[in-house]
């Protein structure tokens, strides 16, 4: 009588670690590992790649809308409708969901800005505080516009703003190129991919 034997080989992110071993570079980044340019079917990811990102969008709080940041005060996707503080015209206002979905921009906070652009956020106030970049749109306490306590907030475009600036004056050491933080602002991760000769480079520039 034959004895059946069963084996449980656990291959999580088995083909991360197998591009590690090719390239100990990659160790401790996170990797999305994924098919052809003809057919973009994610295989794997590394753990990291899985602390970074969510398979659930998180939701919003602070928002653009036709150039005036916005908070949102309540919202029902199931309802279509966003009830938000507009700060510029310091009132409520009542949005359709998916109107707000189509055209916001994300806001960003001034730690935020720092990270995207590889800049600290002290530098990036003094840009600010110095006439060099303009002055953001900033947040207070709702019910209280007059509070001494605020804080800027950053819409893409602001932050576009800036990074050209920094690469026109000349400070772009380590400041992602345009298309990176484009990239960055649209996905929250850049996409690289590999090419015949086993380097990683990003999706937009592979031929």
């Amino acid at each position: 009588m034959h004895q059946t034997y069963i084996a449980h080989f656990d291959l999580d992110a088995f083909f991360v670690s197998v591009e590690r071993i090719l390239d100990p570079s990659l160790e401790g980044k996170a990797l999305i590992l994924g098919g052809s340019r003809e057919r973009g079917v994610v295989s794997t990811c590394s753990y990291e790649a899985r602390k970074s990102g969510s398979r659930v969008r998180k939701k919003f709080l602070y928002f653009f809308l036709n150039g005036k940041i916005h908070k949102v005060l309540k919202s029902s996707r199931a309802r279509d409708e966003i009830i938000a503080w507009c700060y510029p015209d310091k009132k409520r206002v009542l949005y359709a969901y998916s109107l707000v979905q189509k055209n916001m921009e994300n806001a960003y906070s001034i730690k935020d800005a720092g990270v995207l652009l590889n800049k600290h956020k002290v530098t990036i106030e003094e840009y600010i505080l110095q006439g060099k970049v303009k002055e953001p749109q900033r947040v207070y306490p709702i019910g209280n516009p007059d509070s001494t306590w605020n804080k800027f907030m950053f819409s893409e475009s602001d932050i576009l703003d800036i990074h050209q600036f920094i690469i026109d004056t000349g400070y772009s050491k380590n400041v992602p190129s345009r298309a990176e933080l484009q990239a960055l602002l649209k996905h929250n991760m850049i996409l690289y991919t590999k090419t015949e000769e086993g380097r990683f480079v990003p999706v937009w520039k592979a031929e």
